[in-house]
């Protein structure tokens, strides 16, 4: 028998993240210069979205171990990417004018690069309506608490 369809639709999922991890890995090719990796632009994202934390606050968020956000904003701030201020015994990361720059370029060109896709797909009307309330839905029920 044909699996169930919550399973074609899991897998369509894996496979969709799957292209997902493809595009950000050529997107941060494309900045090689600035040599970010998929670990760093994560902290860049979440930098992005919350503004500036504190580090253990940083590792909590990106389910990583302290000492992982110490290098990786390390790495950072000697690019010039964050700020790293210390504040009695924590260490606050937040971005600098070209860590903003970085990501802005980032995420301009990850979302040239998905349009691009989509838009070689060429979905009908109906197609982006139920595409985009089913990921809502999904990224929805993977924030909430498991």
């Amino acid at each position: 028998p044909p699996p169930p369809p919550a399973v074609v639709l899991a897998q369509a999922i894996i496979d969709a993240s799957s292209v997902m991890i493809r595009v950000a890995g050529r997107v941060l090719e494309q900045t090689a210069p600035v040599g970010i990796t998929s670990g760093q632009f994560a902290m860049i994202d979440i930098l992005v979205s919350r503004g500036p934390l504190r580090s253990g606050a940083l590792a909590r968020v990106l389910d990583v171990a302290p000492s992982s956000v110490t290098r990786m904003s390390t790495r950072l701030a000697a690019a010039g990417i964050v700020d790293r201020h210390v504040d009695g015994r924590e260490v606050i990361i937040s971005l600098t004018s070209r860590g903003e720059a970085v990501a802005a370029d980032i995420t301009s060109r990850r979302f040239a690069y998905v349009l691009s896709i989509i838009e070689s797909i060429n979905p009908s009307p109906e197609d982006h309506q139920v595409v985009v309330a089913f990921v809502r839905a999904f990224r929805a029920a993977g924030i909430a608490p498991m």
